[in-house]
């Protein structure tokens, strides 16, 4: 404990003035800095965060804890604001059940659901999260995909104190995250309730706000999907219809067609839907399509079901793409920009070819396949699933 405090000491420097304090950075730096799993109580107070944030000085994850402790306790006691904001997330701004904490206490301040005293304290600690991250703090309520215009027309929701997750505290082990719950009854504390799963968080019953990050992608999938609907296939690869034979020289080639065998390892459902974005070059290396799909709610993708995005890549003659296509498909997630480069041989004969495709430092990198002109479309014969990391996807050749 004494060297310990030690360290302290020596970190915080002249921020640290008594022997109490330093106590109180042990507790707390110990709850952040445990292991996810072995979290029993999360009770830091407000005043305790705002201590800790404005000593170190920068600290994002602190910062986003203060302010989810202050709004959730205001949602806990104004109806009218907890209605407010889960209108706002329903609204899709962002392409996802989310909002940004500034839009909301713009909202929030014009309707006087909150003071100018508490805008400023909020806004104070949104300074100290940018500190540590150029992304906007966001809410995110997963569940109002699942209700109707109702729910917030006649205050169906349930009341009190939502339970609250946070994005950066996600267990990609056990795919859960720790869930808290503001509690007048004891000083303000903010307590530990339980491990929240996927299924936990998209019942209303449970009442669960993320507090997180807001990603970062590109412009075509920072909205909803004009098609996300539940329509979906069975767990068996899409039927093909009269039409696919086959493929033959100069035949429409349709691609976005995937199967997600790991949601969770793509994108933990505290970040809300996927945004798939893929690229297909043919054989001189030349970009034949590079399109995101938009955001698409995470039901599309259940139970390992095939997602048609129904998207044409072209008329494929071998005389103009070759004899072979590569395919990467990523999932965005944002971060700072970066490169893949992949070298691969496109058939016998042929040189090698060498291709760049631009990723953020986020994204997943699902995988590339080798599509074949050879490679045959008919279900009767062979048709080829092309197997990536935690998704499959196939072709589809057309008249």
């Amino acid at each position: 404990m004494k060297n310990y405090l030690s360290y302290l000491t020596k970190f915080y420097g002249k921020n640290v003035r008594s022997q109490n304090t330093l106590v109180l950075l042990f507790l707390i730096t110990s709850l952040f800095g445990c292991k996810k799993s072995d979290r029993i109580l999360e009770n830091i107070t407000k005043s305790e965060i705002s201590s800790v944030s404005n000593n170190n000085g920068c600290n994002s994850e602190e910062s986003l804890k203060a302010i989810a402790r202050i709004l959730s306790e205001k949602a806990g006691n104004n109806a009218n604001f907890k209605a407010l904001a889960y209108s706002l997330c329903s609204q899709q701004l962002y392409g996802d059940y989310n909002i940004r904490i500034t839009d909301l206490l713009e909202s929030a301040l014009a309707e006087n659901f909150i003071t100018t005293q508490e805008d400023q304290e909020l806004r104070d600690h949104i300074e100290i999260y940018y500190c540590g991250t150029g992304n906007h703090p966001i809410l995110f309520i997963p569940h109002i995909e699942e209700v109707d215009e109702s729910y917030f027309k006649n205050n169906e929701f349930p009341l009190g104190y939502p339970n609250v997750s946070f994005d950066f505290e996600y267990n990609n082990t056990t795919h859960t995250t720790p869930s808290y719950k503001y509690d007048d009854t004891r000083n303000d504390l903010f307590l530990y309730l339980e491990e929240v799963n996927e299924e936990m968080a998209w019942n209303f019953e449970y009442d669960v706000w993320i507090f997180g990050e807001e990603e970062n992608v590109s412009a075509e999938n920072q909205v909803a999907a004009v098609d996300d609907t539940t329509k979906v296939f069975n767990n068996l690869p899409p039927t093909l219809d009269e039409f696919d034979v086959e493929r033959f020289d100069g035949k429409k080639e349709w691609g976005g067609r995937i199967q997600v065998t790991n949601m969770g390892a793509i994108e933990p459902f505290v970040r809300g839907k996927f945004e798939f974005k893929y690229f297909v070059n043919k054989s001189d290396g030349g970009i034949l399509k590079e399109r995101g799909f938009g955001k698409w709610r995470r039901k599309n993708f259940k139970d390992q079901n095939w997602k048609d995005f129904g998207d044409l890549i072209g008329n494929w003659t071998l005389s103009n793409w070759g004899p072979m296509q590569l395919e990467r498909w990523i999932e965005e997630d944002g971060g700072s920009s970066t490169t893949v480069t992949q070298s691969f041989s496109p058939g016998s004969g042929l040189p090698s070819v060498t291709v760049t495709h631009n990723l953020k430092s986020g994204d997943e990198d699902l995988g590339t396949a080798n599509v074949q002109f050879s490679d045959l479309s008919m279900p009767d014969l062979n048709y080829v699933i092309y197997t990536l990391s935690h998704m499959n996807f196939t072709r589809k050749s057309e008249q």
